[in-house]
Order: structure tokens, then C-alpha cells, then sequence
């Protein structure tokens, strides 16, 4: 779902950052600034940040802090503080990384949660297809929203043990809430005369591709990494197309028209590759 560069330790020997920040200064659009707390010397880190934020002032950034155990506990406030002034670093996100082999998934959760809310903004800034109708004006209108949805049922895919539920549960919130902008009740009722009406052959496909993804994630090492990255886009694009064909449907029923089956499997179709594509691109 994303690019990511692990530039080289800024200060390193014969190491001139120069040319690498060069090339990132126009396609990158998150910065992890990683600082270990008992490394007082920031020199580097500092001129880097000051040419980063300067060529692009919005960029969102992290500061994650790692060596918390080398640090008595009631010196890191101090020290953090000290280093974020010789960084001079705007107020952004933190968090603390305790680093180590015995990791454990929910320290990343901070990270986690501060990529998700950047996904929209960053990896799928998907297509526009240049239609001028008026249900497509409309759902550009809500598009960042389904955009956000999709993004956190992809961050909530990370973990097998609890995917199984979080991405359906969020899919079905999102629904609801899309009927409710297109001035629709948003009951139980019309969900599942949507989802009636998309067909059981697609969900039955969807359910299974979903089940062999969350079961590819428990296999050791692979499920680690390959797995759960695969797990995570096939969500995202599950989700957004999911919820392109549910803006068509509610539209068609706020004016008091019918959606033909055929149309929406060919929009759901569509809108699926779209998103694999924008991830890809």
C-alpha cells in the first residue's frame, strides 16, 4: 500500500544525504523522524528536517522516540524535550518504541493509526474518471469519506485474530452511514436490499478471497509481512469498491429510481481494479 525509504544513519561516515533527499523532496508525503533518546548529538537530523519542512511546511510528521531503555524513566520527558529543541521540531505526533525482540504488535499501534489517517492523502489517490454526471458529482462529494473508511478497514486488516470481525463491522458502519448522507433511512432493511441486490456469487467471492487472506496471515514469517500487506490492500479495495456501488444504489433511491444488478457488478468491478491500480501506481 505504501513506499517506504529507510534513508541511511544522517551523520554516518562518508554519508552525504544530500542527493537521496533530492529525490525524495517530490514523491514522498510522510516523514517518520526516528530519534534514539540517549543520542544527544541531532546536528544532521536537524538541517535535514529544517530542508524537509521547508520545501514542503504541510508534510505530516511523526517523531518516534527509541532507547527509552536506556533512559531512567524520570529523565525522558527531560531529555525528550532537550531534543526536540536542538531538532527544533514543530508540534506534531509522538510516540515511544521500545525496540527489541520481544516487540509486541501494540506498540506500533500509535504508527499505525497516524499512517491510516494519511492513506487518503497519500496511496490511493485514486483515478477520477472524468464522468460529469450528477451521481457522479455527488459521490465526489463523499469520496475523502469513503476514502477514510477504506483506509481503516485496511489499518484495522493488520491483526488476523480480530480482522475477521473489525472489517466487516467498519464495512457495515460505512453503509449505513453512506445511506444516511444520501438522504436515505439507512436501516436494516435497505442494507440488505443492497446487498441482495449485489448478489450473493459476489459476496460468496468476496467472503472467500477474505478468509484465505486472514488464514494466509497466520502462516510464520510470511504472515507477518507478505501476508498482512496483501490482507490490508485486498480490504482497502474490497471496501472502497463496496462503497462506490452502495453511493450509485442509494443515490438511484433517493430519486426514486431502480439500479439494475448488471450495472452495479460492472461499477463494483471497476471500482475495485481502480484502487489495486492506484495502490500500484
Amino acid at each position: 500500500m505504501m513506499h517506504f525509504l529507510d534513508t541511511r544513519g544522517l551523520g554516518e561516515v562518508a554519508y552525504d544525504p544530500a542527493e537521496d533527499l533530492r529525490n525524495c523532496e517530490n514523491i514522498s508525503h510522510v516523514l517518520l523522524v526516528v530519534v534514539r533518546m540517549d543520542d544527544q548529538v541531532q546536528g544532521e537530523v536537524a538541517d535535514a528536517l529544517r530542508r524537509i519542512t521547508k520545501t514542503n511546511p504541510s508534510m505530516p510528521i511523526m517523531l518516534v522516540w527509541t532507547g527509552s531503555d536506556l533512559i531512567p524513566e524520570h529523565e525522558q520527558g527531560a531529555v525528550r524535550e532537550h531534543l526536540r529543541r536542538a531538532l527544533q521540531m514543530r508540534e506534531c505526533q509522538e510516540t515511544v518504541l521500545s525496540l527489541g525482540p520481544n516487540i509486541k504488535a501494540d506498540a506500533l499501534v500509535p504508527i499505525h493509526d497516524f499512517l491510516a489517517d494519511a492513506l487518503p492523502e497519500v496511496a490511493f489517490l485514486l483515478q477520477r474518471n472524468g464522468e460529469t454526471s450528477d451521481e457522479a458529482k455527488r459521490f465526489a462529494v463523499v469520496r475523502p469519506r469513503v476514502l477514510q473508511w477504506a483506509a481503516g478497514a485496511a489499518a484495522s486488516d493488520m491483526f488476523p485474530a480480530t480482522a475477521i470481525v473489525t472489517v466487516p463491522g467498519a464495512q457495515l458502519t460505512m453503509l449505513v452511514n453512506l445511506a444516511r448522507l444520501y438522504g436515505c433511512k439507512g436501516n436494516i432493511k435497505e442494507i440488505f436490499q443492497f446487498l441482495a441486490l449485489l448478489g450473493g456469487g459476489m459476496s460468496l467471492r468476496y467472503g472467500l478471497s477474505f478468509a484465505a487472506k486472514q488464514a494466509g496471515k497466520l502462516v510464520p514469517v510470511y504472515g507477518q509481512t507478505a501476508g498482512t500487506a496483501v490482507a490490508a490492500a485486498s480490504s482497502f479495495a474490497a471496501t472502497y469498491a463496496l462503497a462506490r456501488v452502495a453511493c450509485r444504489y442509494f443515490y438511484d433511491l433517493s430519486q426514486g429510481r431502480k439500479t439494475r444488478k448488471e450495472e452495479m457488478s460492472a461499477l463494483y468491478r471497476q471500482a475495485f481494479r481502480g484502487a489495486q491500480e492506484a495502490r500500484d501506481a
